[in-house]
């Protein structure tokens, strides 16, 4: 039976095609380290978004027209999809 150890260490060796491991802190003893990066990225995204939207309710509160309110609700579920993605997978580091 895999344990977490095993699926970590296998995350930590799965390389995209340019040789880069972008999970290579997977396996690392401390599970901080392990899930920081992830964390920060979602954090990011998550900022990111809430500043869209302050910027789109701003120019709609001059009379001006946002980009942001045009946008595919679609492409937006698919941010929250992957953000809450990458918090899984942080949680899964965090296990021992």
């Amino acid at each position: 039976m895999a344990t977490y150890d095993d699926a970590r260490a296998v995350l930590g060796a799965w390389k995209l095609d340019t040789g880069a491991l972008p999970f290579g802190d997977a396996n690392s003893h401390d599970a901080g380290d392990r899930a920081r990066q992830l964390l920060t990225q979602a954090s990011c995204l998550l900022s990111m978004m809430g500043a869209a939207c302050s910027d789109a309710r701003a120019l709609t509160g001059a009379g001006k027209g946002s980009e942001f309110h045009a946008r595919n609700s679609e492409t937006m579920a698919r941010a929250f999809d992957g953000i809450g993605s990458l918090v899984d997978l942080a949680n899964f580091l965090l296990e021992d």
